[in-house]
């Protein structure tokens, strides 16, 4: 709270850092983990409640209990945002099997943070601290494209998905997305509009180290 207080940051989203996602574990123990993250970021927002609010966690290897995970944070703490990484376990969000979690959450009107957690390409990124100056902005991009080419913008319109890192390069991308959509067939299967208008749905941290 006194760094909150240096910083002239009034309220935070306490939510867990990538490492804590658990992705790679079984999915009874990812859920496991999950609960008891989310216990203690609802224990420590109770104490503070008008400085720090909730980011749930959710075991996104395993859609039924990611599900599961994010009605109990809903009904018990009352949560209105969840933290998931950019992939999961290699899979993109195109993928149908996590259809479901995404029609759920907007159901329940909660808000999906996307933060990059393991970037591609990492064997060609290994000077320079190019692994997360460039591998992760990449990801990032990579998760937006699948959703709005995957066409879960198209099937849930009132998905709230919020991207970190002002969105990685993704806004810087738009324009050949929108020139794909438009010479490729591939690239349109899924959306009847062109990419921008989806990407216009999309929400942004200004964590990019530049005020311009």
């Amino acid at each position: 709270l006194e760094e909150m207080d240096a910083m002239g940051i009034d309220v935070a989203a306490l939510s867990v850092m990538p490492r804590l996602f658990y992705y790679f574990a079984e999915p009874d123990l990812g859920a496991e983990a999950a609960a008891i993250l989310n216990d203690s970021i609802s224990e420590a927002c109770r104490a503070y409640p008008e400085r720090l609010v909730p980011m749930g966690n959710v075991p996104m290897q395993e859609i039924g209990l990611a599900i599961a995970e994010l009605e109990r944070g809903v009904k018990e703490y009352g949560f209105t945002a969840v933290e998931i990484g950019a992939s999961v376990n290699g899979r993109n969000y195109d993928e149908p099997e996590f259809d479901a979690f995404f029609q759920r959450a907007a159901e329940l009107d909660v808000l999906i943070f996307v933060h990059p957690s393991s970037p591609p390409g990492a064997d060609r990124l290994p000077r320079y601290y190019a692994q997360n100056t460039i591998g992760f902005p990449v990801e990032t991009a990579i998760c937006a494209a699948s959703l709005i080419f995957g066409g879960v913008f198209a099937r849930y319109p009132n998905i709230k998905v919020c991207l970190a890192h002002g969105g990685g390069v993704t806004p810087s991308l738009v324009g050949r997305w929108d020139h794909g959509w438009e010479a490729r067939a591939e690239a349109s299967q899924a959306i009847e509009q062109p990419p921008s208008e989806y990407f216009k749905s999309l929400y942004f941290d200004d964590l990019v180290h530049s005020d311009q």
